[in-house]
């Protein structure tokens, strides 16, 4: 049930309190980092490896295969259920062109059964195109492990020219450009602007 109105939206954000925090920065120098937040970081950088290598497989064990399942790649709508989910990585992993990730900027929070990790994609598309992606990655404790059930990128803009150019995202075909705060898709492909 989602509930809607102010109310609803202030309980839910007082509840929020989580149980376990770690930042990756904290753990070159610190103690040794909590097993629990190490296995979501496990399975959140088993979702990279899985993109980086075009590994369909891998990003499909990553995720969670429900109804409730959410992602949003950048410059996308939003897509809902395992299988329009499902069916975006088909075709990005089967596109032209690879990315690396260097992930920064990472954040964990664990609540009871769910966990969140926030980071910064910095991506190296082949050819040296570079851009910075803003993510969320929301994932479900289930009796296999943690389990992906919700990726939002947002492209992040150049604080110096209010403009970024992303180059080919995600081996897609999808050109990304973030024109002062809005955000333009191009499908190379199609030749079409949305």
């Amino acid at each position: 049930m989602i509930s809607r109105g102010p109310d609803a939206a202030s309980q839910a954000l007082g509840s929020a309190r989580p149980a376990t925090v770690g930042l990756m920065s904290d753990q070159h120098d610190g103690p040794a980092m909590d097993p629990e937040v190490a296995d979501v970081y496990a399975a959140n950088r088993r979702f990279y490896d899985a993109h980086e290598s075009r590994d369909l497989g891998g990003m499909s064990a990553v995720w969670e295969h429900s109804d409730r399942v959410v992602c949003i790649h950048p410059g996308w709508p939003i897509l809902r259920t395992w299988p329009a989910v499902e069916e975006s990585w088909r075709r990005i992993l089967a596109g032209p062109g690879s990315n690396q990730f260097i992930l920064t900027n990472e954040a964990v929070a664990i609540d009871g059964d769910m966990a969140w990790v926030t980071l910064d994609e910095n991506l190296v598309a082949a050819g040296g195109a570079t851009g910075t992606v803003a993510a969320t990655n929301l994932f479900s404790r289930s009796a296999d492990g943690w389990q992906l059930i919700v990726h939002h990128g947002s492209p992040v803009m150049d604080r110096l020219l209010g403009t970024r150019s992303y180059g080919r995202l995600a081996g897609s075909g999808w050109m990304l450009r973030a024109v002062r705060y809005s955000v333009v898709a191009f499908d190379a492909g199609a030749g079409v602007v949305v």
